[in-house]
């Protein structure tokens, strides 16, 4: 992935936050690339962790919130730059969501939520 000069200063902020335990938004305005610089990030974060571990994965689960009509594009963005992550997409019916509850309760341990 080729990320432009300003979005490799929102990757290193996150970076800098990560590394001195800091929470932080990311919240460049619209069109500016605010999903790849976040699964940067995370690509990131897991490179961290197979270097240590030998695994490809993310250290923990990762919570991204975004708007239902965005779950698409994230989908496909999440699989197309980090297609070993394990992604959950928590959303759909009642029933459906219960479920997904379950599964995360039971030990189901995704990259992404």
């Amino acid at each position: 992935m080729s990320l432009k000069g300003y979005q490799l200063v929102g990757v290193n902020w996150l970076k800098l936050l990560h590394q001195n335990n800091v929470n932080g938004v990311l919240a460049d305005d619209m069109g500016l690339g605010k999903t790849i610089q976040t699964i940067a990030f995370l690509g990131w974060l897991a490179s961290l962790q197979s270097t240590t571990s030998g695994t490809r994965r993310a250290s923990r689960s990762h919570l991204i919130v975004v708007p239902a009509s965005t779950l698409a594009n994230w989908q496909n963005e999440l699989q197309r730059f980090c297609p070993a992550f394990h992604v959950v997409t928590y959303y759909g019916t009642q029933n459906e969501r219960a479920m997904l509850r379950y599964e995360l309760r039971a030990g189901l341990c995704p990259d992404v939520i």
